[in-house]
């Protein structure tokens, strides 16, 4: 008797503690080998102890970030025209090999069905932006701007006043004076006479950017590379400004700087050739020849599509070229410059990459949890 009950003690002494009684700091090491951001999520929401650890660390989070960067759950394809009713963004998602992200397009309003409000109604939407987890909706038949986060299925209205009032549907953007900023003189292109508000071409190559902190607008001259290129401006995964421009199947990055007497310009930081390595993206994983000849095209040329927290969105065509024939859409690492390749789609119209972000429940304790943590 006095033999068994010893081994049972030492079975469980080997076994050591239940998974609930685990600390906080156990419980963030195990976190930190989660494959994704949507792994991270579902594991929180097990228990209200463990969506407190997460949710009051800190140092945890930019420890996961820095090793699991918020993943791109797909594209949003702006809406071909009024011709079409109704009239409502495309979302293509990049169909990624993690369950927990395939799961969390699912269980998202991506379809946008919430923005139908009435059955009678017919919607007509146009995205004019994606930032933070946020999509940014303009219907301008009954004038109105929502915010909307797909993910939480929730909708906001984004301004007091009509649409108009914010933007204009002129061919050339309009200046308007706003009491907490002061707006420099518009700056008029020299070649065509129009107001400038940034620019790609031959007759606007002007770029108007605002700094956040000072609250100011400065206007500089566009690099000659980028007057008859793709580009966009965004940051590196640190936050750097950067330009990321295509010159045939060459990706070049600029990266803004200040010099000692406090000019701004911008400077080449790198070229790359991404010929073999397109080559290499595209057929990964086609081994017959008929599919090959069928899906991978031979692009001569790549178009930057967008610049986001380090990475740049190409595609092997533009809309302008012909609309009715796919292309391939590709991701590209602005850290390594490694390519992937997302998924083949037609489109003629614009593209805003949605990236996931952290659920506000995550990012600091409050609410509920903030009053049973002051017990």
């Amino acid at each position: 008797m006095a033999g068994g009950r010893q081994r049972q003690l030492r079975r469980k002494a080997r076994r050591g503690p239940p998974i609930h009684k685990l600390s906080d700091d156990v419980v963030l090491e195990i976190f930190l080998g989660l494959p994704s951001l949507g792994t991270l999520v579902r594991a929180a929401f097990t228990c209200r102890p463990w969506r407190r650890a997460v949710a009051s660390s800190p140092a945890f989070r930019r420890r996961f970030r820095a090793l699991h960067p918020s993943p791109l759950l797909g594209l949003f394809f702006e809406a071909p025209g009024p011709a079409q009713i109704p009239n409502v963004p495309a979302f293509a998602p990049t169909r990624p090999r993690d369950r927990d992200l395939a799961a969390a397009v699912r269980g998202g309003d991506f379809f946008l069905t919430s923005l139908q409000d009435g059955p009678s109604e017919i919607p007509c939407w146009d995205v004019i932006d994606c930032s933070r987890g946020y999509v940014l909706l303009l219907n301008w038949d009954d004038e109105i701007l929502v915010v909307m986060n797909p993910l939480t299925r929730r909708r906001e209205n984004a301004f007091d006043h009509s649409p108009h009032d914010v933007f204009d549907g002129s061919f050339g953007p309009t200046w308007k004076n706003h009491p907490w900023v002061e707006v420099p003189a518009p700056v008029r292109s020299d070649d065509d006479n129009r107001w400038v508000q940034n620019a790609v071409g031959d007759q606007m190559h002007l770029l108007v950017s605002l700094d956040t902190v000072t609250m100011k607008f400065s206007v500089i001259e566009l690099p000659q590379c980028l007057r008859n290129s793709s580009f966009d401006v965004g940051e590196t995964k640190q936050g750097a400004t950067c330009i990321v421009y295509s010159d045939q199947l060459n990706i070049g990055v600029l990266m803004h700087i200040r010099d000692d007497d406090g000019g701004e310009r911008w400077l080449l930081d790198r070229l790359v050739p991404l010929g073999s390595e397109l080559a290499r993206v595209l057929r990964c994983g086609l081994d017959d020849d008929r599919v090959l000849n069928n899906l991978v095209d031979n692009p001569d040329e790549l178009f930057v599509l967008a610049v986001q927290d380090g990475y740049v969105y190409l595609a092997t065509s533009l809309m302008h070229h012909d609309p009715r024939s796919p292309c391939w859409f590709l991701s590209l690492c602005l850290e390594t410059m490694k390519l992937e390749r997302l998924f083949r789609r037609t489109f003629d119209n614009i593209v805003h990459p949605y990236i996931m972000e952290w659920p506000p429940c995550l990012v600091g304790n409050y609410g509920k949890f903030a009053l049973e943590d002051a017990l």
